[in-house]
């Protein structure tokens, strides 16, 4: 038989409270551990305490697809358990915000790097682009935030992890987390991208013929998602400019003022530059031969576009590059 909205409400309390109970626990066996542990040790072995798990919480996409595998691979080597829960792309955050409910027993007591998308449904705070449908919103809030009290630390990590790591390997430039920051973010997103296109077009055969900006869904991400009063109800002035923003970054980077194509879309283009939530994004392959022509599609916001020029193959990394990569991702995650 269904349970009755005081019933759930009710469950949902109770599971808040074992929660917090069971952080209690989790932290008073751990203190207690390590004491019992530090009886006979060195000083430099009474440092390594056992950390708590991590949970790495996130609405999937193209870039996580590969990030998050090798955050996971990278705590393991640290010696660090990790759970994973991965929504589908397009999962809409009252799902998630259920999710979170139903499952704050297993949350408890764990260290969680999330994506923007979570931080909104833990923290309740509305995404400027969606709504909660939920007639109890309020509640599911207030019980949310008392999931995310009963973590151990929580980190909006995900969507400004890769763009620092990218400036350091490829161009030794210290962007440490300046990507947070708005203001400091579209500066820098921009200066990131026209080094990108600089590296894309050291060979010159790479250099496009014909560019066109989409405007579909671009203020759905930052930096660009700052521009527009309302990301709703974008005016034809805001897009223009959000468009222009991105002509600027490229023509920086060096790609020439007369490549780029305005108006509608059209085909027999070299490169098309959309968000990588415009329902004309392709999820496959990013290059297309129309007529005997190559066309390539770049995604946005940073991190798109970096990988989909590695994906169609206009950015090749080294062995050292790979390598360091690596090295400064062990490197950011010992900091966390």
């Amino acid at each position: 038989m269904p349970k009755s909205p005081e019933q759930l409400r009710y469950t949902e309390d109770e599971a808040l409270e074992e929660a917090s109970e069971m952080k209690e626990k989790v932290e008073h066996k751990e203190a207690k551990d390590y004491e019992e542990a530090e009886e006979g040790k060195t000083p430099e072995a009474k440092e390594t305490k056992k950390l708590p798990p991590v949970f790495l919480i996130y609405r999937n996409n193209n870039v996580f697809e590969k990030l998050v595998p090798k955050i996971a691979e990278t705590f393991g080597s640290l010696d660090r358990e990790v759970k994973i829960q991965s929504f589908p792309a397009g999962t809409d955050q009252i799902k998630i915000l259920n999710w979170i409910l139903t499952n704050s027993k297993e949350i408890a007591g764990t260290e969680i790097v999330t994506d923007e998308t979570v931080k909104y449904a833990f923290s309740g705070i509305e995404d400027e682009m969606r709504h909660f449908p939920d007639p109890n919103e309020e509640a599911a809030k207030e019980k949310a935030m008392k999931v995310l009290k009963n973590c151990s630390r929580h980190y909006e990590y995900l969507d400004f992890f890769e763009p620092p790591l990218i400036g350091e390997t490829l161009f030794g430039k210290n962007y440490s987390d300046e990507f947070h920051e708005k203001a400091e973010s579209l500066e820098k997103s921009g200066e990131l991208i026209s080094d990108i296109v600089k590296r894309i077009i050291i060979n010159k055969d790479n250099i496009p013929q014909k560019v066109y900006i989409s405007r579909q869904e671009i203020f759905a991400h930052q930096p660009l998602r700052q521009i527009p009063e309302n990301p709703r109800y974008e005016s034809e002035e805001e897009l223009m400019k959000g468009i222009e923003i991105v002509k600027e970054w490229l023509i920086k980077g060096g790609i020439p003022k007369e490549a780029f194509v305005e108006g509608e879309f059209e085909h027999n283009l070299s490169w098309v530059i959309m968000d990588r939530h415009s329902r004309s994004y392709p999820q496959g392959d990013k290059i297309k031969i129309i007529s005997g022509q190559k066309e390539i599609t770049l995604g946005l916001p940073l991190s798109n576009f970096f990988q989909d020029a590695c994906k169609t193959g206009l950015i090749t990394l080294t062995p050292e590059e790979k390598q360091r990569y690596n090295k400064l991702l062990k490197e950011k995650l010992i900091k966390l």
